[in-house]
């Protein structure tokens, strides 16, 4: 599974988001989760983990690193779903 977080706009979404988080699951299947603040990404990555079926979860998860996306929160959720 590769994810990436976007920062759409200075200008926020009718909902009052701002940032979008994309999954890829093996080449084959994207996922985008529009969210007002990155500290949300724990969370988003948990509901996303919790509806995939164990046969799918994925073994390896690429990152390029920043900040916000190497979190002991985020790594406490990988490893609920291990």
């Amino acid at each position: 599974m590769s994810f990436n977080l976007f920062e759409m706009s200075k200008i926020k979404t009718i909902g009052s988001n701002r940032y979008c988080l994309v999954f890829i699951d093996n080449g084959q299947y994207a996922t985008a989760v529009v969210h007002a603040i990155k500290d949300e990404i724990p969370k988003i990555f948990d509901r996303a983990l919790s509806q995939t079926p164990d046969c799918h979860k994925p073994t390896i998860v690429k990152s390029d690193c920043a900040a916000e996306r190497n979190t002991q929160q985020l790594r406490a959720v990988l490893r609920k779903h291990k």
